[in-house]
């Protein structure tokens, strides 16, 4: 139990700095060290890029980038994102109504009547893209708009988001 008592009016508090440093001093220990971050450090957590790369020469991605809220506006906006990266750099951002597969086809139908097919287009896991959640499993509308152009779908490992396309013009 803690138990606090009034110092007499003679003494006087330490000052906080030095209370600081004491209590940061006992919570060190003599053998550790700052741990130094290495440069691509968590490379091995990528995907492979050799593999990605012998899928297609021409590569995409795409997300929505969630809903963001522009002040004096009540309602929030909703943005299709896509990127080529390979073997050039192409970076698009299109307002849309909702985050719904409908909606990254049409962006993408009107994408590709300017540029390249590509062979591989790289997602993360969200629902307009893989197709249904719950219940019988089926390919959704998205998938299968990609599969009957022969587009290689790509998609990053659930729970590690580090693995998620490059659509934020990384």
């Amino acid at each position: 139990m803690f138990r606090w008592t009034m110092p007499n009016s003679t003494q006087t508090a330490p000052a906080f700095n030095l209370v600081h440093r004491r209590s940061s001093a006992q919570s060190r220990t003599a053998d550790t060290k700052p741990k130094k971050r290495k440069k691509g450090g968590s490379q091995y957590l990528l995907y492979p890029d050799q593999a990605i790369r012998s899928l297609g020469s021409v590569q995409q991605s795409a997300d929505f980038i969630g809903k963001k809220y522009i002040t004096g506006q009540r309602q929030p906006i909703n943005i299709f994102s896509t990127n080529y990266y390979a073997p050039f750099k192409l970076y698009q951002i299109k307002p849309v109504q909702a985050e719904k597969a409908a909606y990254a086809i049409e962006n993408l139908i009107q994408l590709w009547r300017k540029y390249p097919l590509p062979q591989v287009l790289r997602l993360d896991n969200g629902l307009q893209f893989r197709g249904s959640g719950s219940g019988k499993r089926s390919l959704g509308t998205f998938l299968k708009f990609l599969l009957n152009l022969n587009i290689k779908p790509l998609f990053g490992s659930p729970s590690k988001p580090w693995t998620n396309p490059p659509h934020r013009g990384t």
